[in-house]
């Protein structure tokens, strides 16, 4: 239903679907590198690589709105960007940006 209201590719090659569910106790947060660009229908109709799913509970706005401004923040660094879309594996993504985080 989200996608159908407005997409949540937010262009640049980077799509952040985003939702709350009763079924999740805390923020949850998957990143998906594509191997082959997507057609995601994002608003500058160009396709994505990086996919991050975010996913809280339906009671906690605050830090689900915190963290799609954080991930929106990461994404506007080109290098990092690139880096993430050139790991070679989950673990490297993970490190990229853990180490991204932590700066």
């Amino acid at each position: 239903m989200r996608e159908q209201t407005r997409s949540t590719g937010i262009g640049a090659g980077i799509a952040i679907p985003h939702g709350k569910c009763k079924a999740v106790k805390e923020l949850v947060m998957a990143v998906g590198i594509a191997g082959e660009p997507i057609d995601f229908e994002s608003i500058d109709e160009k396709p994505v690589t990086i996919v991050i799913l975010l996913v809280s509970p339906a009671d906690q706005t605050g830090p689900h709105i915190q963290a799609l401004a954080r991930i929106s923040r990461l994404m506007l660094d080109e290098q990092f960007k690139q880096s993430l879309n050139e790991a070679g594996s989950a673990e490297e993504a993970y490190e990229l940006l853990s180490n991204k985080e932590n700066e």
